[in-house]
């Protein structure tokens, strides 16, 4: 996939879960990419670090405490 193919400007994206590999490098592409990143994970210093790293690439970006395998925590 080319950059001119991965532009994803004002787009929304949203990363449900986190995994201590991934999570940071996909929410600072798709910062990168031009989107606004929405991530929803359990671990409050993971989740703050890769939305740090989307802000600091460019990105609105919105950080939500939130265990997704919990139905009442997904619906608030």
């Amino acid at each position: 996939m080319t950059a001119k193919a991965f532009q994803l400007k004002d787009k929304v994206a949203l990363i449900a879960g986190e995994n201590k590999f991934w999570t940071k490098p996909l929410a600072e592409a798709l910062a990168k990419a031009g989107a606004h990143v929405g991530i929803a994970a359990r671990d409050s210093a993971r989740l703050t670090d890769a939305a740090q790293a989307a802000k600091n690439a460019g990105a609105k970006t919105l950080a939500i405490p939130t265990d997704v395998t919990q139905m009442p925590q997904v619906q608030r």
